[in-house]
């Protein structure tokens, strides 16, 4: 979920449900301008149908690097319609190693080589998840199409990139994926059980309704009293301090952040509300010293909330950034009650 490290244990795919009409690419071969030496990998990938790929620096020893753009449909029921460009990052460094595809659940991570792929000496694929970044359908002119952000067109859109990919990658295939990421990966191998040999999903999170209570329950419960009691108390501190709070956060505007979408009160409040959920996922109990009473001034206040609360979170452009998210967890993935 969007920061959202809340642990949850989930089994892998339940049976194979109904899957969506994912167009196959057994037979779509086409070819595009390979590029010149080194051309092994390159002339194999840029044969694969409907594939952009750019050779690029890479950061890790032992490894190449490739920015890749796959053709996909909006709407893998009717592959005939609109397409979107998404966008991934491979990091090869032999096809007969093990290939691991990793998702963030958001933008594309091309910065990173995790877990699953260190230990196993393996090769990683990053996929940008739909609705985000540039890998949103309609950015070139037409409105997105929010409808389609669904957890079955993402995962068909993983089955596509597999399929894409396997012939060259004859080694074993796991997904993984933190937080949104690893419900990704698992929502893909719901849908396709067969696809991969393995799944790595780290703290998954899995909610129950679009507002689940069982988070306050959880959080109510966390770190030790007497410092939940001091978040409580800063609570009600901020909201009492309405005024001068909000007059800080119209100082952010002034230096160039925006507020617009929610309102700065609205901001505010979603800040102060949120306080427990984001002080104990991020902070924790080494913080609980630092939690200020009511000798503390505005300022330091404002700047307790604004990194321990993250406040830029609820910044237009950090709203506009995640709306694929936003869209996610109100019709699908769910999110924590109030």
């Amino acid at each position: 979920m969007h920061r959202l490290s809340l642990l949850a244990w989930l089994l892998l795919g339940c049976g194979a449900p109904e899957l969506l009409g994912a167009e196959s690419l057994d037979d779509e071969r086409g070819k595009a301008d390979a590029p010149t030496a080194p051309r092994e990998l390159l002339a194999e990938l840029a044969e694969v149908a409907g594939l952009g790929v750019k050779e690029v620096s890479s950061s890790f020893p032992g490894y190449r690097a490739f920015a890749l753009e796959l053709d996909q449909p909006v709407d893998h029921t009717s592959p005939a319609g609109a397409r979107f460009r998404q966008r991934l990052f491979l990091l090869h460094r032999d096809a007969s190693a093990p290939m691991v595809v990793y998702s963030s659940g958001y933008h594309l991570d091309d910065r990173n080589l995790h877990e699953p792929a260190t230990l196993l000496a393996a090769n990683q694929l990053s996929v940008e998840h739909r609705f985000f970044g540039a890998s949103t359908p309609g950015t070139s002119g037409s409105a997105a199409d929010w409808s389609k952000d669904t957890i079955a067109q993402s995962a068909a859109d993983y089955h596509r990139i597999i399929q894409a990919l396997r012939p060259i990658y004859r080694g074993r295939w796991l997904t993984t994926g933190i937080s949104k990421g690893g419900m990704t990966s698992i929502y893909h191998r719901r849908f396709y059980p067969e696809d991969v040999d393995g799944t790595v999903a780290y703290v998954a999170p899995q909610s129950f309704a679009i507002a689940d209570p069982r988070y306050v329950a959880f959080v109510d419960k966390v770190g030790a009293e007497p410092c939940r009691k001091q978040l409580a108390a800063l609570q009600r501190l901020a909201l009492a301090r309405r005024a001068a709070l909000l007059s800080e956060l119209e100082g952010l505007e002034r230096a160039g952040q925006s507020f617009a979408i929610l309102g700065r009160e609205k901001a505010l409040e979603h800040v102060v509300i949120d306080l427990p959920f984001t002080f104990w996922q991020y902070t924790g109990a080494s913080g609980c010293a630092s939690i200020p009473d009511e000798k503390a001034d505005d300022s330091e206040i404002f700047g307790f909330l604004r990194s321990a609360g993250f406040l830029e979170w609820y910044e237009d452009k950090e709203i506009k950034d995640y709306q694929g998210y936003h869209y996610q967890s109100s019709t699908q993935l769910g999110t924590p009650a109030q």
